[in-house]
């Protein structure tokens, strides 16, 4: 016959279970650990609160980096560089967070070649997670393999639902808008992920090497004609130690894109439906006004576009 539990070790279970209580101190900024599935390096994003968008003079700073760098051949494809231009990122509005982690960077040709390996290409309204006409990972025989030279660069062409069954599948999910904006920028609003101050080395975008045929900077030379390798400018790095989040691809975020709201927010989902889902990042093939932490786009998620990738992110108790 078994032993019943004593009472007071029954209350303790009672409330270890109730309270979801772990073992071990709470993480802290600065703070990594690795997720065992795919060996992707997390960083931790302490709670807190910050500014969720662009103020008037941030917004007179976007068009001012948009008239510097965005060519004829630019505004004929994108427009004028005007207010309306940027007009998605207000109000400005004050939204607290939950802490949480995100990963380190973009997720990799070579992990996400990994993952399609144990769940195979399948198929999600209408497309498959992944476009293998463009994308540098091939199927060998019954193997999907990354080409030589890619293995460590963005994945890309890869659907939101794509990017949202990679997370689930590595323990994660993908952020929020707000806590990608939060891990870009922090508590003290940066304008970019290292601070206030654009500085050309701290990102892959298009410069001089660009092989867009519009809208170069040509003052600036990275040597990256596409795609870095992910981690590529350590010196990039937000305040959280995220690398990435300005340039290189442009990432999915779970949220449906849509309007800002007014007042203060807690840990935000966004809009509640839509067409499209959320962009952040810029990419290496535009310009330095769509590499601010605020700017967003947003697209279809059934798209697979050669300029999108991801990474993940977990809730701090996950």
């Amino acid at each position: 016959m078994a032993k019943p539990i004593p009472l007071f070790l029954s209350f303790f279970l009672l409330t270890a279970a109730v309270t979801g209580c772990r073992c071990g101190p709470e993480p802290s900024l600065g703070d990594t650990r690795i997720r065992p599935t795919d060996g992707m390096v997390m960083v931790y994003v302490p709670g807190g609160e910050f500014t969720m968008g662009s103020t008037d003079e941030e917004m007179d700073y976007a068009v001012a980096l948009c008239d510097e760098y965005c060519d004829a051949d630019c505004i004929n494809v994108f427009g004028d560089c005007e207010r309306d231009r940027f007009g998605d990122e207000q109000p400005t509005h004050d939204v607290a967070l939950d802490g949480f982690w995100i990963d380190q960077t973009e997720v990799t040709n070579e992990q996400f070649a990994a993952f399609l390996n144990e769940e195979g290409n399948q198929e999600e309204e209408g497309r498959t997670w992944l476009d293998m006409g463009w994308s540098p990972i091939a199927r060998v025989g019954c193997e999907y393999q990354t080409m030589s030279g890619h293995a460590k660069d963005p994945v890309v062409d890869v659907s939101w639902y794509g990017a949202a069954a990679y997370c689930e599948w590595a323990g994660g999910r993908l952020p929020t808008e707000a806590e990608w904006e939060y891990a870009a920028r922090g508590p003290e609003g940066h304008i970019f992920p290292w601070g206030d101050e654009l500085d050309k080395a701290r990102l892959n975008y298009c410069d001089a090497s660009c092989r867009q045929g519009f809208g170069a900077d040509e003052s600036f030379d990275d040597g990256y004609s596409i795609f870095s390798p992910v981690g590529a400018y350590p010196a990039g790095a937000s305040w959280c130690g995220a690398l990435d989040l300005a340039g290189n691809a442009w990432e999915w975020t779970a949220d449906w894109y849509g309007e800002y709201p007014s007042g203060r927010q807690e840990n935000p989902a966004g809009p509640v439906s839509g067409e499209d889902r959320s962009l952040r990042g810029g990419c290496m093939a535009e310009y330095l006004h769509n590499a601010r932490t605020a700017n967003r786009s947003g697209d279809h998620p059934n798209g697979r576009y050669g300029y999108v990738g991801f990474r993940c992110a977990a809730s701090s108790g996950e």
